[in-house]
């Protein structure tokens, strides 16, 4: 009779909210229009949270952390609440059709919920002895860090990788059906020094390299996308960063009771001690490079790295990948994968006084989190650096007079830019343009009627050489490779034909894209109330269509 009752909500609920009905208990009797009503009210309240979001937000480069403290509380009151909201958030943030700036607000909530989460269990991890911080974990979460729309299970890793080492073992069988560690049917999960003796080690790494290597093909590749720090879709495709590579082959080794050492600053050598009794410490050890289809070193070799810092903890292991992939973000991603990988990169080594200044610089600029920057500011000026000194007591300053404005929690007012007021700009916000000189494509997304960047920055991009020099309409655009420009109007032009501007920030001026040109949101409206019609009259005359 219950199962009748209630199959109807329950088969309603199954498909809006697959993530929560597991965690039911099938034998128990469950209150599905209750639980129904419950979920209702919270997309209720994350709607409105998300509508607030953009009204508040708009003028902040980046959405201060404490606007977020209402939805961290909502999950905080049910332990479900959090997978209802998640749920709702992903649904959103991926769904393709969206409002691009629901989609956007949804996805700095979804990131801000992860990063919440991902801190506590970083510190779990990093609390934890040396020989427990299995590197394939840190590694998930670098990569959940990040990927918050794409999150990799922990538990899926862990299985792929026993099979791995289930591989190795017959492998291993076929020419040493002998050997030690055929006889325990377990794999191992924590070890502190290695199990076997030097010629055992050699042949598990000799089947180890036939399974990784001859067999799955596993191969290392430069920076290309995200997919390359996916470490589940990587056991997929065998294509991975260079030092993914390294840390399946020292997951399986140690599972296999196999204790590796990471090699710094090469990201693909590990070591093991095949020869403690020997006197020369560089004769003691075995490297190998997982980049070389695990190659081992020559002796020679072997000389030329026994000087350098050989035992490297997860946690510097992971601050020096942080600080690589927020290079490789510089160069191909953008600034949000700048801005994820400075933060990880401080929580990973708060001393990292350098990485810290770079931190304050950002927020102060963008003018969020001043409380919480102010106090890394005054370690900046408690250093014993002078240069640390300086830029902090200057920082200081800045972030002072900010809080005595009371400028995080009053947001500049929106002041409506009137295009009869602005004759000489010829563009419109929503326009896709192509720079003439760059050749990258862009949206507009604001304007000046001249160029109101700093005199640093003007003397620096030489822009008194173009031939309207400075006196001309600059615009704000956000540019296909994820950057944030400032263009000149006589380096822009109309492309051959509109595309879709694949940068993160687009919903953040626009509620949707219309094949040749974007819809401004209501806050874009509001700042620019004429540009729409503007935009419109000049893609019907561009392209004789809207």
């Amino acid at each position: 009779m219950f199962q009748t009752c209630c199959s109807g909500r329950k088969a309603v609920f199954s498909v809006g909210w697959p993530n929560v009905l597991p965690k039911t208990k099938y034998h128990m009797p469950v209150a599905w229009r209750k639980l129904f009503i419950r979920h209702y009210t919270c997309i209720q309240n994350v709607n409105r949270f998300l509508q607030n979001l953009a009204e508040i937000c708009y003028n902040y480069e980046e959405v201060p952390p404490d606007k977020f403290h209402i939805i961290l509380q909502y999950i905080d009151e049910d332990e479900n609440n959090r997978d209802f909201i998640t749920s709702y958030l992903h649904l959103i943030a991926s769904d393709p059709v969206e409002n691009l700036t629901k989609k956007y607000y949804a996805g700095k909530t979804l990131q801000h919920i992860q990063h919440h989460s991902l801190s506590k269990a970083w510190h779990s991890y990093l609390s934890l002895p040396i020989n427990e911080q299995k590197l394939e974990i840190g590694t998930i979460y670098m990569h959940n860090w990040h990927c918050f729309l794409e999150t990799t299970n922990i538990e899926d890793i862990l299985q792929k990788l026993d099979t791995l080492a289930y591989e190795v073992k017959k492998e291993l069988a076929k020419f040493r059906p002998d050997h030690p560690t055929l006889v325990k049917e377990d794999l191992y999960d924590t070890i502190d020094t290695n199990l076997w003796n030097p010629t055992d080690t050699r042949d598990i790494l000799i089947a180890m390299n036939n399974i990784l290597y001859k067999k799955h093909r596993f191969h290392a590749e430069e920076y290309s996308s995200m997919d390359l720090l996916n470490i589940n879709k990587v056991l997929i495709s065998k294509r991975c960063l260079r030092w993914i590579v390294t840390v399946i082959y020292q997951s399986v080794a140690r599972r296999l009771g196999v204790l590796l050492e990471p090699i710094p600053p090469f990201m693909q050598l590990l070591r093991w001690q095949e020869h403690p009794n020997e006197q020369a410490s560089y004769k003691q050890y075995t490297y190998l490079n997982t980049n070389e289809s695990g190659r081992f070193l020559s002796e020679t070799q072997c000389y030329h790295l026994h000087n350098e810092e050989v035992v490297i903890p997860p946690r510097r292991w992971f601050h020096n990948i942080a600080t690589k992939l927020l290079r490789v973000g510089r160069i191909a991603e953008g600034q949000l994968m700048v801005r994820n990988y400075m933060k990880l990169a401080i929580l990973l080594d708060p001393e990292d006084l350098d990485m810290l200044a770079v931190w304050v610089e950002y927020n102060v600029s963008a003018n969020v989190n001043l409380e919480q920057v102010l106090i890394s500011a005054q370690r900046l000026l408690c250093s014993e650096v002078q240069r640390f000194q300086c830029l902090g007591k200057r920082l200081i300053h800045r972030i002072e007079e900010e809080l005595a404005k009371d400028g995080e929690s009053k947001p500049e007012a929106l002041v409506p830019r009137r295009r009869a007021d602005n004759q000489e700009v010829e563009f419109s916000v929503g326009l896709i343009m192509k720079h003439k000189r760059y050749d990258y494509m862009c949206v507009i997304t604001g304007w000046d009627k001249k160029c109101m960047a700093s005199q640093e920055w003007i003397l620096g991009m030489d822009v008194d050489r173009l031939q309207n020099q400075r006196n001309q309409p600059f615009y704000d655009v956000l540019v296909n490779d994820g950057s944030n420009r400032y263009a000149a109007q006589e380096n822009l032009c109309m492309p051959d034909h509109g595309e879709m501007i694949q940068h993160n920030e687009t919903g953040r001026y626009f509620q949707k894209f219309c094949d040749n040109y974007y819809f401004p949101n209501e806050q874009t409206m509001t700042k620019y109330p004429d540009d729409l019609a503007v935009t419109q009259q000049i893609i019907q005359t561009h392209y004789g269509c809207l």
